[in-house]
């Protein structure tokens, strides 16, 4: 799970969290219903409150990334796109601001960290048709 969140940020996903939560559920459930002893709940619980904490930890520079992309709609502008950016990745901040350098053809693309073995292949493309914003893509690495 961790490693799949530093690649993807999938832990962003409601979906996601929905799916790894209910596992952890339903093992604590039949663990219980076996034994019928408060500590089977221990380690069921403890991956429980993981996956629910687990959106909130940034293991890599991806669900920064992510986040932002996520901000960003259709009709932004270029520099609206980039100060969302770096709201995320702050000068000073615990990740690498990504390398965004200007427009070619259209397209605002990007490594995410290529410093970072995990991220080094993550890119961020968004695309713009007259100043303005008309689709994003990530590309996991």
């Amino acid at each position: 799970m961790v490693g799949i969140d530093s690649w993807a940020a999938e832990s962003l996903n409601l979906k996601f969290e929905i799916f790894f939560i209910a596992i952890g559920v339903a093992v604590g459930i039949v663990s219980f219903q076996l034994k019928r002893h408060w500590t089977v709940l221990l380690l069921p619980f403890s991956f429980v409150l993981f996956m629910i904490i687990l959106p909130f930890i940034d293991l890599t520079a991806v669900k920064p990334a992510i986040r932002a992309l996520h901000r960003i709609s259709p009709g932004m502008t270029e520099t609206q796109v980039r100060a969302e950016f770096n709201q995320e990745f702050p000068l000073r901040g615990r990740f690498k601001h990504p390398d965004m350098r200007k427009l070619q053809d259209g397209v605002l693309s990007f490594v995410v960290d290529p410093t970072d073995s995990c991220c080094d292949a993550a890119i961020i493309r968004i695309k713009f048709s007259d100043g303005k914003c008309v689709s994003t893509e990530f590309l996991p690495d």
